[in-house]
């Protein structure tokens, strides 16, 4: 799976489709190159359920990232 097809699962309000859109964003680890990227298009989301997610991760990580680089 990649994350934009995580993220279309996540949009599409299917309760399994957004689990495993979860577990697949869950389990990108920190120093993946595109940890950073996947967390502002999950933000960026036109779905509200999406950004929710998105603020919950980047809540969950905002010590380890670089937040001037992401803003």
């Amino acid at each position: 799976m990649d994350a934009v097809f995580a993220l279309n699962l996540l949009e599409s309000n299917s309760p399994l489709g957004e689990r495993y859109a979860m577990e697949y964003f869950n389990s990108v680890e920190l120093d993946d190159a595109d940890f950073e990227d996947n967390l502002m298009m999950i933000c960026d989301s036109p779905n509200k359920h999406s950004r929710e997610f998105g603020l919950e991760l980047l809540n969950k990580h905002h010590l380890a990232l670089h937040m001037p680089k992401m803003l």
